[in-house]
C-alpha cells in the first residue's frame, strides 16, 4: 500500500477538480441519461472517484490491484463510494447498471490486444444504460513515444514528502506500438519499481474497435483535459456513447 501513497503524491500535479468539471460538462452535453451513478474503471488511488462522490454522485471504483483498492478505502470512506477488486475484462460481474463510466490514467491501453479491448467494451456495454457515456483517457505517440523514449522524470512534494519519478521506456514494438516501461518511484529512502506494458492506439484503431462492438459509437475525441488541438495532445479523451 506504500506504493500508492507515494504514487498519489507523484501525480498530485493533476488538477482533479478541473478534470471532474470537464467530465461533468461531457456528461451534461452528450449523455442521454441523467448521471447519478458512475463506474470508475481502473481507479488507482481514486482521486477522481472521491471528487465525484463529494459532488453527490454514487461511484463504484474498481481496480485489478487489491493494494490500490485497500489504499483508496483507507483514505476515504463514504456511503456513496463502493470499491471492488475486479479485472476490467470481467466487469459484467458487477451485475448492475450505471449512468456513466470513466477510465482514466491510460487503463484501457493496458489491454494490449484487440481481443481484450473488444471483450472489455462488450462487457461494459452490458452494465451501461443506453444513451450513457464512457470516457477514456488514452496516451498518444507524441505524448509518450516521443517524450519518454529515453527518460521522463519529475518531482512532486506534498505535506513535506518529496517523491521523485523516473519513467524509463525499455522497449518499443514499432509494428504495433506496444511499449514496455519501468515506472520508478523514490521517496523516503524507498524505491518502488513497476513494469508497465501498454499499447498506443491511433484514432482509426479506436474507431475500429468501437465499431466492432456494435454497442458503442464515438461521439468525439478531445485533446486531453486541457482541450488542446488533437495533433498537439499528449493524451486524448475519447467519448463513447452506449447505443
Amino acid at each position: 500500500m506504500d506504493f500508492y501513497f507515494y504514487d498519489d503524491i507523484a501525480y498530485s500535479f493533476r488538477n482533479i477538480k478541473k478534470e471532474v468539471d470537464f467530465l461533468e460538462k461531457i456528461f451534461k452535453k452528450y449523455s442521454d441519461v441523467k448521471v447519478k451513478k458512475i463506474l470508475d474503471v481502473g481507479c488507482g488511488t481514486g482521486e477522481h472517484a472521491i471528487e465525484l462522490v463529494k459532488r453527490g454522485y454514487k461511484v463504484c471504483a474498481i481496480d485489478i490491484d487489491k493494494d490500490a483498492i485497500k489504499y483508496l478505502s483507507s483514505k476515504f470512506r463514504h456511503k456513496n463510494l463502493e470499491t471492488k477488486v475486479l479485472d476490467a475484462t470481467k466487469i459484467d460481474r458487477l451485475n448492475k447498471k450505471f449512468d456513466a463510466a470513466i477510465s482514466l490514467g491510460f487503463v484501457f491501453s493496458y489491454l494490449v490486444n484487440f481481443e481484450k479491448q473488444l471483450e472489455h467494451l462488450v462487457k461494459i456495454s452490458k452494465i451501461l444504460k443506453k444513451g450513457s457515456i464512457y470516457v477514456l483517457e488514452l496516451p498518444t505517440a507524441k505524448g509518450f513515444l516521443i517524450k519518454s523514449t529515453l527518460l521522463d522524470e519529475w518531482e512532486e512534494e506534498k505535506n513535506g514528502i518529496k517523491v521523485k519519478v523516473e519513467y524509463k521506456t525499455r522497449k518499443i514494438n514499432w509494428l504495433n506500438f506496444i511499449v514496455e516501461s519501468d515506472y520508478i518511484l523514490k521517496a523516503n529512502s524507498k524505491t518502488f519499481r513497476r513494469k508497465e506494458i501498454f499499447r498506443i492506439l491511433s484514432l482509426e484503431e479506436i474507431k475500429a474497435i468501437t465499431a466492432a462492438t456494435k454497442k458503442f459509437k464515438i461521439i468525439k475525441f478531445i485533446g486531453s483535459f486541457k482541450n488542446v488541438k488533437l495533433e498537439n495532445a499528449n493524451e486524448i479523451i475519447a467519448i463513447l456513447k452506449r447505443v
